[in-house]
């Protein structure tokens, strides 16, 4: 049996990819962009940084 596996853009887990698509009807295009998910020592290099 082949287990196939959905990937999501920038890391999001699929409870936050469903969030963003289903509940607050953001396009997918735009979740690509401008969404990521970033967790533990790496949230103050992202938040610090000149984006």
């Amino acid at each position: 049996m082949i287990s196939a596996t959905t990937e999501y853009p920038n890391n999001l887990t699929a409870a936050q990819y469903h969030e963003l698509l289903a509940g607050s009807a953001i396009h997918p295009a735009l979740i690509k962009r401008n969404f990521f998910h970033i967790e533990g020592e790496s949230v103050y290099d992202f938040l610090v940084s000149a984006r």
